[in-house]
């Protein structure tokens, strides 16, 4: 009985966790939602993927970047940048699917883009600030 009783715990606690967080979190991809795009940052990748329903944007993460993505607050704050510089169509270059998996070798990332118009991105000054 005292069997069952501990299975049934671990079962409650393990339900608390969501497993697709845990297996990101483990291989360094975190992401959010903002008006619509999803923003993942692919650690192993150097990748920040920014991605609505028809597009890719790639950005380079340097360790500028990175320590900006590591709190909510300048995580959030940068994001929203991110995306009014999408929205002003600034700083983007096209690219293609062949050049993402040769630029940062992320096949989820490709799998993502997959029939999305793919932009490399190159954050304006003000955003890496």
């Amino acid at each position: 009985m005292q069997v069952y009783i501990i299975l049934g715990l671990c079962a409650l606690a393990a339900a608390q966790f969501k497993p697709v967080d845990i297996i990101n979190n483990i291989l360094g991809w975190n992401s959010d939602r903002i008006h619509g795009w999803s923003f993942e940052f692919h650690k192993t990748h150097d990748l920040l993927l920014v991605r609505s329903s028809n597009a890719c944007y790639l950005i380079h993460v340097d360790n500028d970047i990175e320590k900006l993505l590591d709190s909510k607050d300048s995580r959030e704050k940068y994001e929203d940048q991110i995306y009014q510089q999408i929205q002003a169509h600034t700083g983007e270059s096209k690219s293609s699917l062949s050049e993402l998996r040769t630029k940062y070798h992320d096949i989820r990332s490709v799998a993502e883009c997959f029939r999305h118009s793919v932009y490399d991105l190159t954050p304006s000054s003000s955003s890496s600030s």
